[in-house]
């Protein structure tokens, strides 16, 4: 018996892992706006191992809306992911994006992970999204300018080196956008969400 112990116990050691997260964990963000979550897995073990992912809501505004990312898939809360990491591999493609309404409130989220490899092994981070009135950003996307986040229509969107993402406000994708030059003559005016090279950007496209 305290052989088998033993060697469980070895066994389990081979195993381990770091959860981080890049951005703060508690967002103020406008009305309407999203709060965005970074994270960093790690494998710190002598193994590779395989991470089940999952998000759970503890409280939110009901006419908020969450989803998390992995590598490029995004799913509701509640539905599991799986992450196959070799020993010393990261993966800072994990990120959760809680969406606002004109509703005043708060929404916390919490981020699970577990180690396949060793069930017993588990950490979480909790985020929280309270949404007040905020100045809206000035930046740039690639080289085009996106002042006050608004952008026209038939403006060409200049996207550098990597691929991007164009999300509605709900969070559906509504298209991928490979390096290039793109009009957004197609789609209808409104809010738009841009994940491109790991960052969010809020579109206001106008006709």
């Amino acid at each position: 018996m305290l052989f088998v112990i033993g060697l469980t116990a070895l066994l389990y050691a081979e195993y381990n892992f770091d959860l981080v997260c890049r951005s703060d964990t508690f967002q103020r963000v406008e009305p309407n706006g999203a709060g965005f979550f970074y994270f960093t897995l790690t494998n710190t073990g002598t193994q590779t191992d395989v991470y089940e992912l999952n998000c759970t809501v503890l409280s939110i505004v009901p006419d908020w809306s969450v989803i998390y990312c992995l590598r490029g898939r995004c799913v509701e809360p509640g539905v599991p992911m799986y992450d196959t990491l070799a020993s010393g591999e990261a993966d800072t493609t994990i990120d959760i994006a809680v969406y606002t309404t004109g509703t005043l409130g708060e929404a916390r989220v919490v981020l699970h992970v577990r180690s396949l490899g060793n069930p017993a092994l588990t950490k979480s981070i909790t985020t929280i999204t309270n949404n007040v009135c905020a100045v809206a950003e000035n930046g740039r996307l690639g080289q085009v300018p996106v002042s006050g986040w608004l952008i026209g229509a038939n403006q060409t969107l200049n996207i550098d080196h990597t691929p991007a993402q164009l999300f509605d406000i709900s969070g559906r994708t509504v298209m991928q956008l490979a390096p290039g030059r793109h009009r957004l003559s197609s789609l209808p005016g409104g809010s738009y969400l841009l994940n491109y090279n790991q960052r969010w950007y809020k579109l206001v496209l106008l006709h």
